[in-house]
């Protein structure tokens, strides 16, 4: 779901921090950094809070994937809960919306 506008990139969302994900992999894979983007329903909420239980198994997915480490395998996946392939929108894969998300980007922040 979601639409990135590369003239307004005030937006957030999910599709974003996919494009993002996707564009660390290009640019810094070489240099050992693994980036992943996970489905943040959970994280985002703090459902489970009042629950043990229920809280860790919303959260196992990010501890399995940290204690993965830097793992060329799923570097620049979406991860759907365990699903290391999880749905994603046509513009997390086009290579112009990736460019033009991170461009700016790095401008914003003084990466350029």
């Amino acid at each position: 779901m979601g639409k990135i506008d590369l003239d307004d990139l005030d937006g957030t969302g999910k599709l974003m921090n996919i494009v993002f994900t996707r564009g660390i992999t290009q640019r810094w894979s070489d240099d050992g950094v693994a980036s992943v983007a996970v489905q943040p329903g959970p994280v985002g909420s703090s459902f489970g809070r009042d629950s043990w239980f229920v809280g860790l198994i919303y959260r196992s997915p990010l501890i399995a994937l940290a204690e993965r480490g830097p793992d060329p395998e799923i570097n620049g996946r979406y991860f759907s809960r365990f699903n290391a392939n999880g749905r994603d929108n046509t513009q997390a894969r086009d290579q112009s919306i990736i460019d033009g998300l991170w461009e700016p980007s790095a401008a914003l922040v003084g990466l350029t």
